[in-house]
């Protein structure tokens, strides 16, 4: 019965990581490939993490036309 080893496992890390404190994280994206298309794919991603606090760095032949404040 591997899995219930797995199982097992799952439980005791979601444990630990649920009762931690969790602070903002540095994020840094980096999109070096000339295709919008995957810039626009992670753009909402990037930005909402920016929203909720996180400290997010964008380096990419694209502007974003609306930056998040602050």
């Amino acid at each position: 019965m591997q899995s219930n080893g797995i199982w097992k496992c799952l439980l005791l890390t979601s444990l630990v990581a649920g009762s931690s404190p969790v602070g903002a994280l540095n994020i840094l994206g980096l999109f070096i490939h000339p295709a919008i298309s995957h810039f626009q794919f992670f753009q909402p991603l990037l930005r909402r993490l920016a929203e909720i606090g996180h400290n997010v760095d964008v380096v990419s032949p694209f502007r974003d036309a609306q930056p998040p404040k602050g």
